[in-house]
């Protein structure tokens, strides 16, 4: 999406995924707030590294 978003010449397209981007950032952070809270903070940590 971010690359269509980059290098569309159709403003209807630019528009309608830069929504959809908005949207799925919107998302992304209330997931995250969710996640901590049930979970505690070490939720989005990936690492092999002990904490």
């Amino acid at each position: 999406m971010s690359d269509i978003f980059d290098s569309s010449d159709n403003p209807d397209e630019v528009a309608d995924i830069g929504n959809d981007l908005i949207e799925l950032r919107l998302l992304l952070k209330r997931l995250q707030e969710t996640a901590i809270s049930h979970y505690g903070d070490n939720i989005l940590k990936f690492s092999r590294e002990p904490f």
